[in-house]
C-alpha cells in the first residue's frame, strides 16, 4: 500500500474512533429523561398525577395503623400491601434518607408506578430517590458521607415491575405511601421510627 493511502486509512479510523466515543458518551446525556425512564411512564405521569391523594388522617398520638406484612409469598420480604403492588423490606427510619427499600409488582400488573405520600399524624414530608414524576419538580441531592448520592423528590415514577429505592420521612412518625399504577392504586401506612 502507497504511503499516502496508508496515512488516509489511518486518518479515517481515528475520525471513525473519534466520533465513536464521541457519540457513545452522549447516550443518556442531555436526554430530558433519566436513563431508567420510559416514554410510557413519562405519558403516563399525568394521568396517574391526577388521582388524588388518599392517605389516612391519624389523630396525633393515636397509634399508628400500619399496613400488615402479608402472608402471600412475593420476591421481596415482609411484604407489605393489598396487591398487585407490594413494598418489602424493613420499616425506615425517621430523618434519614438512605433507608433502601424494595418492590414488586405481580400477578401480571405492569408499570409504571407512581410514588408519593407524607406524614398522616402529624407534619413531615416523604420523599424518594428516582425519577421525578413532574420534571420541573427540583429534587434534594444528598451524600451518604459513605459515597452514595442520591437526589430525593416529593413523586417519582418508575417503569419497571420491581425495583428499589430510597426513602427518606423528614421526621419520625406514622407515613402513609400511595402507590398509582395504570391497573391498581394502593396506600401502604409504614412508621419511621
Amino acid at each position: 500500500m502507497p504511503r499516502r493511502d496508508v496515512i488516509e486509512t489511518m486518518r479515517r479510523a481515528v475520525v471513525v474512533c473519534t466520533l465513536a466515543i464521541f457519540l457513545g458518551g452522549c447516550i443518556g446525556h442531555g436526554s430530558p429523561l433519566p436513563p431508567s425512564l420510559s416514554n410510557t411512564a413519562t405519558a403516563d405521569a399525568p394521568t396517574l398525577l391526577a388521582r388524588p391523594l388518599k392517605l389516612p388522617a391519624v389523630p396525633s398520638g393515636s397509634a399508628c395503623p400500619v399496613t400488615p406484612v402479608t402472608s402471600r409469598k412475593v420476591d421481596v420480604t415482609d411484604p407489605r400491601g393489598h396487591g398487585p403492588f407490594y413494598l418489602g423490606g424493613p420499616m425506615p427510619q425517621g430523618h434519614f434518607p438512605w433507608n433502601k427499600t424494595v418492590w414488586i409488582l405481580v400477578d401480571g400488573a405492569r408499570g409504571p408506578v407512581l410514588f408519593r405520600g407524607g406524614r398522616v399524624d402529624g407534619t413531615g414530608s416523604l420523599k424518594f430517590s428516582g425519577s421525578p414524576a413532574d420534571p420541573s419538580e427540583i429534587g434534594v441531592t444528598l451524600s451518604s458521607g459513605g459515597g452514595v448520592i442520591a437526589t430525593f423528590y416529593e413523586r417519582v415514577i418508575d417503569s419497571g415491575a420491581a425495583d428499589a429505592f430510597y426513602v427518606f420521612p423528614a421526621t419520625t412518625g406514622c407515613y402513609g405511601l400511595q402507590v398509582d399504577g395504570p391497573s391498581f392504586e394502593d396506600v401502604i401506612v409504614i412508621t419511621a421510627g
